[in-house]
């Protein structure tokens, strides 16, 4: 879902699973993904995102 000015909330679904988070407990714009680290991946080759570690 989109917040303002194309901000996206979008919630691992292996971490709700693994940390026992039902997802009744997310905003409900919140988009969830199967895979956090594969959503990562797949907007880094596919849109041209780029992940910067603090």
């Amino acid at each position: 879902m989109h917040f303002g000015q194309g901000l996206e909330f979008r919630v691992c679904n292996n971490t709700l699973q693994s940390r026992n988070i039902p997802h009744g407990k997310l905003l409900m714009a919140s988009k969830i993904v199967p895979s956090g680290v594969a959503e990562v991946a797949n907007l880094q080759a596919k849109e041209g995102y780029v992940y910067i570690h603090p």
